[in-house]
């Protein structure tokens, strides 16, 4: 059972890891399409933005990430820069 718990944590880690080029915008909302091979993210074929909801969920399992493995860059990462909310 341990070594399930290892290989998860490792696997969580490498994923989390892919994704992260996803929050490298100009404008803070993460990309919705990353290329998990070349690490590319691009904004979806439908639309220059993503949905609210795709931000909202991919922003709550960094948080939960960042607490599983104990390093707040997945946290830090993937929340929108409260400067950009200013009026």
């Amino acid at each position: 059972m341990i070594q399930v718990k290892v290989g998860l944590y490792i696997l969580q880690i490498d994923l989390g890891d892919r994704l992260l080029p996803a929050f490298q915008t100009r404008s803070n909302i993460p990309y919705s399409d990353v290329n998990l091979l070349t690490h590319a993210a691009h904004p979806p074929r439908w639309g220059p933005d993503s949905s609210v909801s795709e931000v909202t969920t991919i922003q709550l399992e960094f948080r939960d990430l960042s607490y599983t493995t104990s390093n707040n860059k997945y946290k830090v990462n993937s929340f929108m820069s409260p400067l950009m909310f200013r009026i």
